[in-house]
């Protein structure tokens, strides 16, 4: 897939801009927001072109996912009550280490390309 590139370029900066904004924390958490919507939408995507992707890459995707839904679920219900001490951890640190995680995917997938 010759479009492979753009959402690692897209993704690069949306992580980029996070981490820069991250000096301001306010404007870090909301670039964390955009940079989350990207990432589950391109995760969404790429789902469509399981069948494309090296057997490695689906096995971290799962991962990828496995670990939204636990975090996506846990601050449903959870809403971090009982994490009001440690609120950086577990909206900013948590967040950010999957996102770094979904990055490593996006790029493993463009060094190795999809199979044909």
């Amino acid at each position: 897939m010759k479009n492979a590139d753009i959402p690692v370029y897209i993704n690069r900066f949306f992580m980029l801009t996070t981490l820069v904004l991250y000096l301001t924390v306010f404007w870090g958490l909301l670039a964390q927001i955009f940079l989350g919507a990207f990432q589950v939408l391109t995760g969404l995507f790429l789902l469509f072109f399981l069948n494309r992707i090296p057997e490695k890459i689906k096995k971290h995707l799962m991962y990828y996912w496995i670990s939204v839904l636990i975090y996506g679920a846990f601050y449903l219900i959870n809403k971090f009550e009982s994490f009001e001490d440690y609120w950086v951890l577990s909206i900013i640190l948590v967040p950010m280490g999957i996102a770094g995680y979904f990055t490593y995917i996006l790029e493993s997938i463009k060094k190795q390309g999809y199979e044909n």
